[in-house]
């Protein structure tokens, strides 16, 4: 029951933080600010490829360097969440047949349907790149989460012989 709550916790969080206009990772005086709709922002055109949801990250700047704090902060704060949100969902699937595939799409669709919900919000930008970032971000942390999960399998039959016995296995 704790992982649901917990996995729902960060599902509010993330949609919160998208829908807040104009909100800077650094400054948290911006954190709780209103939600404001943009009134010429439409939810089909990401479905249009040349819409800007399909833009890069500085469509006005010139310059392959023109980032500030503000944009590193929040690239590492949607990795990191994502890589939770990954691993919370998985925790969450109780058959484990296809568990971690199943995991990664959950992830993608949050991804996808946070970055539209930001797309509609005064001073957000959501991107198509931003869910590629998320999705590799949570592929990352799931692949991490299933070598760990092998390679503690293989310790466990290692520790047991072909008796049934078990034995120390020095490393």
């Amino acid at each position: 029951m704790i992982k649901k709550i917990l996995l729902g916790i960060m599902i509010v969080i993330i949609f919160q933080l998208s829908s807040t206009s104009s909100l800077k990772v650094i400054h948290p005086k911006t954190w709780s600010n209103q939600t404001i709709y943009d009134d010429k922002a439409n939810i089909s055109d990401v479905f249009h490829l040349d819409s800007r949801f399909y833009g890069g990250y500085f469509p006005h700047k010139t310059g392959i360097f023109y980032a500030d704090l503000d944009f590193f902060a929040h690239k590492i704060s949607h990795i990191t969440a994502y890589a939770i949100l990954s691993i919370l969902i998985l925790s969450n699937i109780k058959s484990r047949k296809h568990a971690f595939k199943r995991a990664w799409l959950g992830v993608v669709l949050i991804a996808f349907l946070d970055e539209c919900n930001q797309y509609l919000v005064v001073g957000r930008t959501g991107l198509f790149l931003d869910v590629i970032v998320d999705s590799a971000s949570a592929f990352i942390a799931l692949l991490t989460v299933y070598t760990l999960w092998q390679l503690a399998m293989r310790n466990r039959q290692a520790i047991t012989n072909t008796n049934g016995i078990k034995t120390v296995v020095k490393a």
